[in-house]
């Protein structure tokens, strides 16, 4: 049996940057599910492009963003011509709703893979029906039939081109992040209990510099407010704290902060609280070089999460926002040795709209996932995002994908059951909204 892994096309590439980021064969899950194969089958595992998925029996396809999964509807919609009769799977971290990927996939990979790849392909090779719970069968495909997340139970201990899995579940319980439900938190584990966030990407609670590496970290809300509100209470005086005792550990910090801005309700916040956070930890770090790049994400409705049932905001121009703010040379903060640098990363409109439609879709739905990624409107490089935007407000109602909804309320991702109830999530977004609420009233106060 002959087996490939498909790189899709991804429509707009400007850079080598770019091109590095959506590579497919640096996603560790990936290497992962060949190495798993390479132990059971003979044949080498291909990394092809569409021009040879007709010479495979069975091509995987991995997904790690809701990027990966329009570049595939793009490559099926556009780039491969004749009628498809091979077996397509489909997996990865970013299958948080099954329906975009029915109209595409023999099977979709709910959650970690790696125990169930070869039971897959050897039921293909015997020409019969792979039946698993976490594992979706499209042909018998139902909506309302309930599929599980595959969890992983330990890290995975195999070194893969010279890196090994020393990250799996988290601890905490931050109301917008999906990998809360995505991996088994260290108390649901009989192994691996201390394995949550090491290394480089810590979360800020677990962050300890001690040398000039580059590290990565997030405070997600801009205000105290707004992270004691999505469960991420990290004070102010907190960061400053951090600041401290780096600087009496190395004379250089490198570091890249994550945070989301347009939470529901507080909208476009402000810098205030950051820049003083920045001024107060300046001066806890005299004699050392601190160098900071902020990144920011608008808010999304992830599934699996407390916060799936909140409104997400298309209208607002993040970027442009965020740019207002800053001098022409993207400087945020700059005093003594203390740089803050904003990054021109920040997702745009369109970009967070398909996000939310790949978050909500229902099967009806395919009509405009198949405009989103291959409509020559949306591919052209001749038009620009705020056109774009434009035109699928005008051919579309789009307003089920970004509205709020009823706290509770079912949504088309809700058949993949997690390791956290419905109830629990609903208890979570009941006092999340509430929070969120309490910040303008106190605000306009």
């Amino acid at each position: 049996m002959k087996i490939a892994v498909l790189m899709p096309t991804h429509v707009h590439v400007y850079n080598a940057k770019q091109a590095k980021r959506i590579d497919i064969t640096r996603y560790f899950g990936l290497k992962v599910i060949i190495n798993e194969i390479a132990q059971q089958f003979d044949d080498k595992i291909d990394i092809i492009t569409f021009e040879d998925v007709h010479n495979y029996d069975v091509i995987l396809f991995s997904c790690l963003s809701p990027d990966d999964f329009f570049a595939l509807v793009y490559t099926r919609e556009k780039k491969i011509k004749s009628e498809i009769k091979n077996i397509w799977i489909a997996g990865g971290p970013a299958i948080t709703n099954i329906n975009p990927f029915v109209p595409y996939f023999d099977y979709i990979v709910l959650g970690r893979g790696e125990d169930i790849i070869n039971p897959l392909l050897l039921t293909i090779e015997a020409g019969k029906v792979f039946s698993h719970k976490s594992v979706v069968y499209t042909p018998d495909y139902k909506q309302e039939n309930l599929y599980y997340q595959n969890y992983a139970k330990k890290l995975y201990p195999h070194k893969l081109d010279g890196i090994k899995e020393e990250m799996y579940g988290c601890k905490y319980n931050c109301t917008y992040c999906r990998y809360r439900t995505a991996t088994l938190p260290p108390t649901m584990r009989d192994f691996d209990t201390n394995t949550t966030m090491p290394g480089n990407e810590e979360t800020f609670w677990d962050l300890d510099i001690k040398n000039g590496s580059f590290h990565t970290s997030s405070l997600d809300g801009l205000t105290e407010k707004e992270r004691f509100a999505v469960l991420k209470p990290i004070k102010n005086k907190a960061v400053v704290k951090g600041f401290e005792k780096w600087a009496t550990q190395t004379k250089k910090i490198n570091l890249k902060l994550y945070f989301i801005i347009g939470f529901p309700y507080v909208g476009k916040s402000n810098f205030n609280e950051l820049m003083e956070i920045f001024e107060e930890a300046e001066k806890v770090c005299q004699g050392v070089d601190v160098f900071l790049k902020l990144h920011f994400t608008p808010m999304g409705a992830d599934p699996a999460t407390a916060g799936q049932w909140e409104q997400v905001d298309i209208d607002t121009n993040y970027r442009e926002y965020l740019d207002s703010h800053i001098p022409s040379s993207r400087l945020l903060f700059e005093k003594n040795n203390f740089r803050v640098v904003l990054q021109n990363s920040t997702m745009r409109e369109l970009s967070l709209l398909k996000r939310m439609v790949f978050a909500r879709a229902e099967l009806s739905d395919n009509y405009l996932i198949k405009y989103l990624a291959s409509d020559r409107e949306q591919t052209s490089h001749d038009s620009n995002q705020t056109k774009k935007m434009f035109l699928v407000k005008k051919r579309f109602d789009i307003s089920h994908f970004i509205e709020e909804k009823e706290i509770g309320s079912y949504l088309p991702s809700q058949n993949i059951v997690v390791w956290k109830s419905i109830e629990q999530m609903s208890k979570e977004a009941t006092r999340m909204r509430q929070k969120l609420k309490d910040i303008i009233l106190q605000d306009e106060k």
